[in-house]
């Protein structure tokens, strides 16, 4: 989850207009060793997408979780929208698994996604609703981000030498 100049993170987080990041160190000690991968948190705002009493923007919290295998890339990432209404009572929870097809070389990116509700609210309805069809926005930008960044690297996404993206 590298957000380093040309990094595919930074990519993501400029195309999703995220500003005022403040980005957590990855996380270490005696319970972040007893999890595969790494996990790091990062506050930031982001724009909202149109809807009857949202603002423009909102502050979000998200935890990543990072797994690199030899055979696939675990994405996860779990977001806390902070300023919209209700948005304190769930979490959105999105996974991105990362594969290559060994017969053709195509990277496959599968997206699933979760609501975690912390509080109960009447409009879980509506969030239920509403959620998966703009985590579906934003999963389709983000492969056509992988996309663009993996032709400019000049192989696969899953190679040795682009699985840098995730590290640091």
């Amino acid at each position: 989850l590298v957000v380093a100049s040309g990094g595919l993170m930074t990519l993501y987080f400029e195309r999703a207009g995220a500003k005022d990041m403040e980005i957590g160190p990855w996380a270490d000690g005696h319970v972040a060793a007893q999890v595969r991968g790494s996990i790091r948190s990062i506050e930031m705002r982001v724009p909202v997408p149109p809807a009857p009493m949202c603002p423009a923007e909102t502050r979000c919290t998200t935890t990543w979780h990072v797994v690199v295998k030899a055979e696939k890339v675990v994405l996860e990432s779990v977001t806390m929208s902070l300023d919209v209404p209700y948005g304190t009572c769930f979490n959105v929870i999105c996974c991105d698994t990362f594969t290559v097809d060994a017969a053709t070389g195509n990277t496959f990116m599968k997206r699933t996604l979760g609501v975690e509700w912390v509080k109960t609210t009447w409009m879980k309805k509506m969030v239920e609703a509403s959620v998966p069809g703009e985590v579906k926005k934003f999963g389709l930008r983000w492969a056509d981000q992988v996309k663009e960044w993996a032709a400019a690297q000049g192989d696969g996404i899953m190679t040795s030498s682009c699985m840098s993206f995730l590290s640091a």
